[in-house]
């Protein structure tokens, strides 16, 4: 975006939205603070959001502040803790982007997130896509510090004299991502000091091959589109051998899962309806 474009930045108080805030705003852009309080952390809750108002009115940032009752969303929804946060987090961002007019979310994930990213996706299993970790553009949220190290931001933010918050639970081991961050990744990469560069090489690899992946799908399914929502099942299954895998690729942007897929795969086989 050009010089004094608007952009929300999602802003925790942490080094990270610190850092990411603090650029934007000496590049020349018209900044909104959004801060979450979900009043998980007692007294650190409210330190960090005091921090965060801080912040944003010494970068001339517009502020906007949003409290959460995350106990009463799990209990709603059935969902984790972490997951509940996530959902709400990304809810608010999204009214808050329709409020100012469409504006673009900047989070502030970086380089050893989208690595931890990466190792959570291959431990859970997944697929291409799992495994090119974070993307720099999701709809309307952006990360514009993905090939930025946790060490460059510290460094950045001793040389502009900014101050930000540590959150306490973040050195607990107690989930996985916070395993991988203390444990594991220092680990690999005292036992394989070239870690780095093989995991941003297989990110960029796998980034490259998904890039080709999908426009050769784009390309290659085009023949078994009736019209824009119904697919010749029939016909896809009789010409290609792993029809069931080359339909899902076809149709998960539309949230369908692998089980529904095969579910489709089986009711054809049975001789039921070749379109969906």
């Amino acid at each position: 975006a050009d010089e004094g474009a608007s952009v929300i930045v999602a802003l925790s108080g942490g080094a990270d939205s610190v850092a990411l805030l603090t650029a934007f705003s000496k590049l020349g852009y018209h900044c909104i603070a959004a801060h979450c309080n979900f009043h998980l952390r007692g007294e650190e809750s409210d330190r960090d959001m005091l921090h965060a108002r801080d912040i944003a009115r010494t970068c001339g940032a517009i502020y906007e502040e949003k409290h959460f009752d995350v106990e009463a969303y799990k209990q709603e929804h059935g969902v984790s803790t972490e997951m509940a946060c996530r959902e709400l987090r990304y809810d608010w961002f999204r009214e808050l982007s329709m409020q100012y007019g469409g504006i673009p979310v900047a989070v502030a994930h970086h380089h050893d997130d989208n690595v931890e990213t990466m190792l959570l996706n291959l431990l859970r299993g997944t697929g291409i896509t799992g495994l090119t970790g974070m993307h720099p553009r999701n709809g309307i949220i952006i990360r514009p510090m993905l090939d930025v190290s946790r060490r460059d931001i510290e460094q950045f933010l001793e040389e502009e004299c900014v101050g930000y918050v540590i959150d306490s639970t973040n050195m607990l081991c107690d989930v996985k991502r916070n395993k991988l961050r203390n444990i594991i990744i220092p680990e690999m990469h005292r036992q394989f000091p070239e870690a780095e560069k093989g995991f941003d090489t297989t990110i960029r690899n796998l980034s490259d091959n998904l890039t080709l992946f999908k426009e050769l799908l784009d390309k290659s399914s085009r023949r078994y589109f009736i019209d824009e929502l119904t697919v010749n099942l029939r016909l896809m299954m009789a010409e290609i051998d792993n029809a069931e895998s080359f339909l899902f690729e076809t149709i998960r942007d539309y949230g369908f899962n692998r089980s529904q897929v095969s579910d489709m795969c089986k009711a054809l086989t049975a001789k039921q309806s070749g379109c969906i």
